[in-house]
């Protein structure tokens, strides 16, 4: 049986692997201290790295465009370009 994959989420191109959730055939008694108990050791979730915001760039070009040539010509301008060099 194949693993079972993740839908895509925040915005990756690659849907991830999931790994199967052990379920037990004894139910957890205390579900409540259940949530609290330390993951095993490698189950641990690493930071996540902060991806880089490219996309930030090219709307704040094309906002500086937009604002020296009239505002609705300058920023579509401004996006075609790609975020339009400064100046």
């Amino acid at each position: 049986m194949a693993k079972r994959m993740a839908s895509k989420r925040a915005g990756r191109s690659k849907p991830r692997r999931v790994r199967k959730g052990k379920r037990s055939l004894r139910p957890i008694r205390n579900r409540r201290t259940a949530r609290r108990r330390a993951p095993k050791t490698g189950r641990r979730r690493r930071a996540v790295k902060p991806r880089p915001r490219i996309f930030r760039r090219v709307y704040n070009k094309a906002f500086n465009k937009a604002y020296k040539e009239g505002f609705a010509s300058g920023f579509a301008k401004g996006l075609q370009d790609g975020g339009a060099p400064e100046g």
